[in-house]
């Protein structure tokens, strides 16, 4: 996955019984917003998806809630900038790590929107 675009995938995964710890099948469905969990330069690599799309553990899902009062597209926007990025930097200092600077859930979640 890159910035604002979603690469062509070879490989696929088998998703079901057989994986140990599966997910709900909705997660991958419906309109949501895919950001990869590695930083990418100063900025966060997203997508807006619509389509359904499995995924492995280094995107994360962000779905809309029910009573949101945001639209998913002004969160995508917000999400990929740059003062998104810079945000997330100060609030994690993992993210400023020369390796793999990973963005996780308790950042996500901490994210006043």
């Amino acid at each position: 996955m890159h910035r604002h675009y979603l690469v062509p995938f070879t490989e696929y995964i088998k998703y079901g019984g057989n994986l140990a710890a599966p997910r709900n099948p909705n997660i991958f469905k419906n309109e949501r917003v895919l950001i990869n969990r590695i930083l990418s330069k100063d900025r966060i690599d997203g997508v807006l998806l619509t389509d359904t799309f499995i995924n492995n553990t280094d995107v994360f899902n962000l779905i809309p809630l029910k009573n949101n009062f945001i639209k998913i597209k002004v969160l995508y926007a917000l999400i990929v900038s740059k003062m998104c990025a810079t945000y997330f930097k100060k609030a994690n200092v993992n993210l400023n790590r020369k390796v793999f600077p990973k963005i996780n859930v308790n950042t996500l979640e901490a994210f006043p929107v």
